[in-house]
């Protein structure tokens, strides 16, 4: 055999190979670095998390209350909590950037929404302690954000945030040794708030599930108060936990005895609030605003919306039209939101439900999304949530305004199946 002769490399062939070797690796390791920090600030694209705002769902024909109030928040919370979006609220402001091409930066509004954002934090960090088994710690945490709530609660406008912190601080409470007294006040507390409250039953011992039982059975059967509202305060409008009862004078129906939150809002008037514990007879408020002085009402914008104002949008499934488009335009101007998330729940008529989502821009441009089918039982209900949350950032990414619906989406149109 013929050995090969095997002649040495210039010197130049070399050096070059070994740096095509080598820069592919730097600019990978500097594109996984770049990954990895996008995704600790929570924004997987590197892009910058858009700015959204979630309007709460609305049903649509015979769909139960209880399955409306848990798959609209469990949508809600899919959102409020994904990694990839920035969640807003109709009481946030933009404020003008330094002038260096940065994205505006959000500034609260007052005290009170302050105070509900950390109840929201503090909430959110209660359940995962729990979902550790950490009970003693997280029945802490759920009393720290059932105080925040109810320092804020003259703006609070979800009170089943309050109510949710009841029944999970009553869990932790039972569970962590705190006694079934306490866990007894917090479930009672939170189902008079809430009467369609529930809790998870999953993972829970036969006498909690029987002690929440029996306490939603007895205050079931409380007989019913009303709670009558009086003041003159042209403009502006009643709540009690809430729930708009109307222009006052105004008299909310079926209460549980118990405790309630009555709120003044609206017109030219500051936020009022009043606690009502009630008993066995009917309750009277005399309420007392204050107007808003006149400085602080010409500063105001006028186009000062809430997220209440698109709700007849989403009944409608109007979107197409002006009159959705134009409060949708000014309320992302309001609040520097980019995007809306909106959604409306359908039954069919063996009582299947099907979430349909629908994500707008700032113009009011608005795509209906996959619909997602439940189980009838809502066994699904979570995992299904998670759908919403990749099909929000598909949509986001970017968004295909050339599709925007040009009429009435399907669901609102084809009776149930």
């Amino acid at each position: 055999m013929h050995e090969v002769s095997r002649r040495p490399r210039p010197l130049f062939l070399t050096a070059t190979l070994a740096l095509l070797l080598v820069v592919p690796r730097v600019a990978s390791a500097q594109a996984d670095a770049a990954t990895t920090a996008a995704n600790a600030r929570g924004d997987p694209t590197g892009k910058g998390a858009p700015r959204v705002l979630i309007v709460p769902a609305v049903a649509l024909g015979d769909v139960r209350p209880l399955f409306e109030k848990r798959v609209a928040k469990a949508m809600a919370d899919a959102v409020q909590f994904s990694t990839k979006v920035q969640v807003v609220t109709d009481r946030d402001r933009p404020a003008k950037g330094p002038g260096d091409g940065k994205k505006a930066i959000l500034v609260k509004g007052s005290l009170a929404s302050r105070r509900i954002d950390e109840a929201d934090v503090v909430r959110q960090e209660a359940t995962d302690l729990a979902a550790e088994d950490k009970h003693a710690e997280a029945y802490d945490k759920f009393r720290e954000a059932i105080v925040l709530y109810e320092k804020a609660y003259m703006e609070l406008v979800d009170f089943t945030k309050l109510a949710d912190g009841f029944a999970r601080a009553g869990i932790t409470a039972y569970r962590s040794g705190a006694g079934g007294a306490e866990a007894t006040r917090l479930f009672e507390q939170g189902i008079v708030l809430q009467p369609t409250l529930v809790i998870d039953r999953r993972k829970q011992s036969p006498a909690l599930l029987a002690l929440f039982d029996g306490i939603h059975e007895r205050v079931g059967n409380h007989a019913k108060i009303n709670i009558s509202v009086e003041c003159l305060a042209v403009g502006a409008e009643a709540f009690i936990d809430g729930v708009r009862v109307g222009p006052l004078p105004a008299i909310g129906e079926d209460f549980r005895p118990g405790t309630h939150y009555v709120q003044i809002r609206g017109g030219a008037w500051q936020p009022w609030g009043a606690v009502v514990r009630a008993h066995t007879k009917d309750v009277r408020v005399a309420c007392k605003p204050v107007a808003l002085k006149v400085v602080a009402a010409q500063a105001a914008e006028p186009d000062e919306l809430s997220v209440a104002t698109l709700e007849p949008c989403a009944r409608q499934g109007a979107f197409h039209t002006d009159v959705c488009r134009a409060p949708m335009q000014n309320l992302a101007r309001q609040t520097g939101t980019e995007f809306f998330v909106l959604g409306a729940i359908r039954a069919d008529r063996y009582g299947r439900l099907t979430y349909h989502p629908f994500a707008a821009d700032a113009t009011g441009a608005t795509l209906a999304l996959k619909p997602i089918g439940l189980a009838q039982d809502l066994s699904d209900l979570n995992a299904r949530a998670a759908e919403l949350e990749v099909a929000l950032d598909e949509a986001l990414h970017p968004f295909a305004k050339a599709r925007a619906l040009t009429q009435a989406p399907t669901a609102y149109k084809a009776p149930p199946k």
